[in-house]
């Protein structure tokens, strides 16, 4: 499985930078549990609510809602993880990633009868290479969580199901919040 992992980072990084989010996807299909899937999709909440377009969802059950491809529209109940990807990452693109993970991870999920919670949306930014020092990328990341609190807060004193989860960068070093 290791191997695998190695191989898949390294066709994602040396994707162009066009074809990163296909290739992210592809890659993520080939190594997730068979009770998953990725989809290319926007995702829509039972409100009415949708968010734009992801390069790579990792979903669980429920089939897209409609359209298929590019255009596929797949329920927020059936998100686990949500891609947010970009090539090369600045402190804007960071902000603005953020803020589409936090208005997915704030759609409302509606859990299947008979099941009293639902798991919230992973959210995470990824990016083949950054025009600031990760570091920077890191105190951003961190202020943009301290924007989010709101409510009862977790471990990382935001909320749970707000921000994101984890941004990776280049090299394939990861920020974890």
């Amino acid at each position: 499985m290791g191997d695998r992992i190695r191989a898949a980072g390294k066709s994602i990084i040396a994707a162009h930078a066009d074809q990163l989010g296909a290739v992210l996807a592809a890659q993520l299909q080939q190594i997730i549990a068979p009770t998953y899937r990725i989809e290319t999709a926007t995702i829509a909440d039972s409100e009415g609510q949708r968010s734009g377009s992801f390069a790579a969802l990792v979903c669980n059950g429920g089939q897209p809602i409609a359209g298929s491809g590019e255009d596929a529209v797949v329920p927020t109940e059936s998100v686990a993880v949500t891609f947010d990807v970009t090539h090369t990452l600045d402190l804007n693109g960071l902000a603005a990633a953020y803020d589409r993970i936090a208005a997915v991870k704030a759609m409302r999920k509606t859990p299947a009868p008979g099941i009293q919670t639902i798991e919230p949306t992973l959210g995470v930014i990824f990016a083949a290479d950054a025009t600031v020092p990760l570091e920077e990328l890191a105190d951003e990341l961190e202020r943009l969580n301290a924007r989010t609190l709101i409510g009862p807060v977790g471990r990382y004193g935001r909320r749970r199901d707000q921000g994101t989860d984890q941004l990776f960068g280049p090299n394939g070093r990861v920020i974890k919040t």
